[in-house]
């Protein structure tokens, strides 16, 4: 690797550090200073506590429970369309987790989080938890440039979409590698 290249890599790790770090310590600090009693559109929560009638769940409800360690501890891990081509980088890092000391069972504690059609597809197919990360009007399956709109677009759902499991009373080990579509 030459210097220009490992410069490089290091300022695109920090840059992305720089830029996501600070989101989620403030959605972690908002989700534990947030009142549970109250209402919030900016979570979209339906507080049903003090109702006697039983809701329905809805699908990020449902999707960590069958998931989550006995801790309510799972990890997510961020999937779109180039990260499931075959024998790419889903392949490889669920490889790893079979093949490591004592890291099978993770796989067992993994909710893919898929922000396109295609992402979705291929997990289901693998047969492992997946939930599909749906924003309207938006489409994530295309190539997005750090800072544009689509990318922060992109950036504020993962979050928003983090802070409805802290809210939901999960914690989580959360990888988001993203590659860009091919």
């Amino acid at each position: 690797m030459t210097a220009m290249s490992f410069s490089g890599a290091i300022s695109y790790r920090a840059t992305a550090f720089i830029v996501v770090a600070p989101l989620l310590v403030l959605v972690v600090i908002y989700a534990c200073l947030w009142p549970l009693d109250v209402p919030t559109a900016f979570f979209r929560l339906q507080h049903g506590a003090n109702t006697p009638e039983i809701t329905p769940k809805d699908e990020l409800e449902a999707a960590p429970e069958g998931v989550a360690m006995e801790n309510r501890t799972l990890i997510i891990a961020i999937l779109n369309k180039a990260y499931v081509e075959p024998n790419a980088m889903l392949d490889l890092f669920l490889q790893s987790l079979g093949e490591g000391e004592n890291t099978e069972f993770l796989i067992d504690h993994l909710l893919f989080v898929a922000v396109d059609q295609r992402a979705f597809n291929r997990c289901r197919t693998l047969e492992l938890h997946c939930y599909n990360l749906v924003t309207e009007g938006v489409d994530f399956s295309k190539e997005v440039f750090y800072m544009s709109d689509a990318f922060n677009n992109m950036m504020w759902r993962r979050t928003l979409f983090l802070g409805d499991v802290l809210q939901r009373g999960y914690s989580f080990i959360f990888t988001g590698s993203h590659r860009k579509p091919s």
